[in-house]
């Protein structure tokens, strides 16, 4: 009888730990900001469509039920969690979201450059048209307060002469230096906004999101809105839509 026990104890045991054995691992929110989450997903997760974001009210929910690949722990009792694939992220998603304490479960999902690359207007078009240089000018025989635009998007080529001077500060929740933009798409969208308020106290925070192909997650782009408005900026821009 006292065999049996023991063999029982040990199977019960083993199927409590047994998640853990599919490299789940849980990180705790305390030493995870909004940058390390990111980062932490990154290094881990190439598929945003395999990770689903969580909120909860303040429980610690214990996704080993879910079989996850691992769980991180992010600010204001936020989770990410990923999965091996879409299939089971979907079926995860719905039953996290009728489980005690999860305000909502929703996927991660991927952003996308917003633009026309069959454009053929000329480079200010819009600058021109709207006649911003005459603003500029006016506003630059006034005293202006210092203005902080962040940049949410692929990033900025900072070296064109257009940023000279220019550049604030910035963070990339990628592997590639916010400095630069293969996809070009960051910098047109600085490059209009520097080219109409030339002479005035207007500086760029780059925050790089999206990769070389204009495409990020909706994780990244949380965190890097969130980012910009807690260093200070004034305006944030984003142009990215969801797929």
């Amino acid at each position: 009888m006292k065999h049996l026990l023991r063999l029982v104890t040990c199977a019960l045991l083993c199927a409590w730990l047994s998640p853990f054995a599919h490299g789940v691992r849980v990180y705790d929110a305390s030493v995870c900001s909004v940058d390390e989450l990111s980062q932490t997903v990154n290094r881990v997760e190439e598929n945003p469509d395999c990770t689903v974001i969580v909120r909860t009210n303040g429980m610690k929910p214990d996704f080993r039920f879910f079989h996850p690949r691992y769980a991180v722990q992010g600010p204001e009792d936020t989770y990410v969690v990923c999965f091996a694939d879409e299939v089971q992220a979907r079926e995860s998603m719905h039953e996290l979201n009728r489980t005690n304490g999860v305000l909502y479960a929703e996927p991660n999902g991927i952003v996308c450059a917003q633009a026309d690359e069959k454009s053929s207007a000329p480079h200010s078009w819009g600058v021109d048209y709207m006649q911003l240089r005459a603003l500029s000018e006016q506003l630059s025989q006034t005293q202006c307060d210092p203005v902080t635009v962040a940049v949410v998007d692929s990033g900025i080529a900072a070296q064109h002469p257009l940023f000279a001077g220019r550049i604030a500060d910035g963070a990339s929740f990628l592997y590639e230096p916010y400095d630069e933009d293969e996809y070009g798409h960051g910098t047109a969208v600085a490059g209009v906004v520097a080219d109409c308020t030339e002479g005035l106290p207007v500086d760029f925070l780059i925050v790089k999101v999206l990769d070389s192909y204009g495409n990020g997650s909706l994780l990244n782009a949380a965190n890097g809105i969130r980012m910009a408005a807690e260093r200070g900026a004034d305006i944030i821009n984003i142009s990215f839509v969801s797929k």
